[in-house]
């Protein structure tokens, strides 16, 4: 194998590659064990896009929603492994879970508003037709009241 791919440092052997490749080389042993040559090349991107299924935020509350408690696993996570603010965050699985619930509930409830206002809309405007219908038949009245009053 060339020098220029395997570096040794400190008796370690190094492969680097430049930044942004998408594309790592991985390098086995020849028959022989006297030299490392090309195994397969890695898709850097595919593979990392591969880890990542699962991971996202809804992903993970999907999981928890299923009972996969793993997500947030209290033996696994401690406060050194991140650095932020997570003052509201939930203590519990059950307390995510909860908030899901919760919120499928609220929506639950705007959607039943909703119809609710679309009922009372067309309820309106069956009042308006109704009460322009009634208008037109006082005013019919009228006109056959003053008639008559006229007639005597």
């Amino acid at each position: 194998m060339a020098d220029d791919v395997c570096l040794k440092k400190d008796g370690q052997l190094i492969f680097p590659s430049p930044a942004g490749e998408k594309i790592r080389i991985k390098y086995i042993w020849n028959e022989d064990r006297t030299d490392l040559v090309e195994h397969e090349r890695i898709d850097v991107v595919k593979e990392m896009n591969e880890r990542a299924k699962g991971m996202s935020i809804p992903e993970q509350i999907a999981r928890l929603d299923r009972g996969d408690t793993s997500v947030l696993d209290s033996n696994r996570v401690t406060p050194e492994d991140y650095n932020c603010d997570v003052s509201g965050m939930p203590e519990h699985p059950i307390e995510v879970i909860d908030q899901v619930v919760q919120a499928k509930a609220s929506i639950q409830v705007l959607k039943a508003k909703e119809e609710q206002d679309k009922k009372l809309k067309a309820l309106q405007e069956d009042l308006i037709v109704k009460k322009a219908a009634y208008d037109e038949a006082m005013k019919a009245i009228d006109a056959v009241k003053a008639e008559k009053k006229d007639g005597e």
